[in-house]
């Protein structure tokens, strides 16, 4: 009850809700939304959706599909056309609606294999933001970087779990991440490492999932770390200037991700491909 009126406190007067990147919201959360909304609101009408706050939810279906068909029934469809991201360089922009959609000319083909680069090339952007197909190849290309910095810290994770019958709290044996809400065995940092947050930890203070930023201080005593300081970019988003995509190898991307990692960069100068495969340029049935 406390927690209710807590919510109805600071949404109660909630006239639209904004939900970006609806794909990734599965149907048991958007149901677990339109029942608080309706419990915040005081709207219990088994007919009204959302306790009659609109929704306005924002995403591209071409690179992640919905689940089901429902969407279709409940939301009044607009498509925006016009590419904010690459407005300086319509060529790229419309080689990009091409590889949305899976239908690249010849022409778009042979203009991605020419930004294929190799790490011993001299203008290789080392530095640069980096995608790969598999959490272990972004380990392995976060470890090469990190080697290069000094000293190293290791922070070992120490995971408990509370038993639900009896309530009491025992050290957890898995140290599998999927197993850990995402947490690593051990993090390994040091002055100077790029870092970037994975959840939401306080959006109202910037501190959101995506949000990068560089170590600038450790505190440790010894081998203990203490206190890890952050300077974070201030300017933040998913638009970037340089990007290295890694395009080698089976089994790359599912129906429509391919865009998704290309389309981060504003120019095609800024995109550089890690080996190039065009059968990862697909997109799935159900969209079409």
């Amino acid at each position: 009850c406390e927690k209710l009126n807590s919510l109805r406190s600071r949404l109660g007067k909630l006239k639209l809700l904004i939900i970006d990147v609806v794909s990734m919201v599965g149907a048991n959360l958007l149901y677990y939304i339109h029942h608080q909304l309706q419990d915040i609101c005081g709207n219990s009408d088994p007919d009204s959706q959302f306790g009659r706050v609109s929704v306005m939810a924002i995403g591209d279906l071409y690179q992640l599909q919905p689940h089901g068909s429902l969407w279709e029934e409940n939301i009044k469809f607009m498509e925006l056309t016009e590419s904010m991201r690459q407005k300086d360089d319509q060529c790229f922009a419309q080689l990009l609606t091409r590889v949305r959609t899976a239908t690249c000319t010849e022409d778009d083909i042979t203009l991605l294999k020419i930004r294929v680069i190799t790490k011993e090339d001299t203008d290789y952007p080392a530095n640069a933001f980096h995608v790969f197909k598999a959490s272990k190849e972004v380990d392995e290309h976060n470890t090469e970087h990190l080697k290069l910095l000094d000293p190293i810290y290791d922070i070992k994770a120490i995971n408990k779990m509370k038993d639900v019958q009896t309530g009491l709290i025992d050290v957890a044996i898995s140290t599998e991440a999927s197993d850990t809400g995402g947490l690593s065995k051990v993090v390994s940092v040091a002055v100077s490492a790029r870092v970037m947050i994975t959840v939401n930890t306080d959006v109202s203070d910037g501190l959101a999932n995506g949000v990068c930023g560089t170590v600038v201080g450790i505190d440790y005593t010894g081998s203990d770390v203490h206190t890890i300081l952050i300077k974070f970019d201030s300017e933040q988003g998913k638009t970037m200037d340089k990007i290295v995509v890694a395009m080698q190898g089976k089994g790359f991307f599912m129906p429509g991700q391919a865009y998704v990692a290309l389309s981060c960069v504003r120019n095609l100068s800024g995109l550089f491909l890690l080996g190039f495969d065009a059968s990862v340029i697909r997109t799935s049935s159900s969209v079409v």
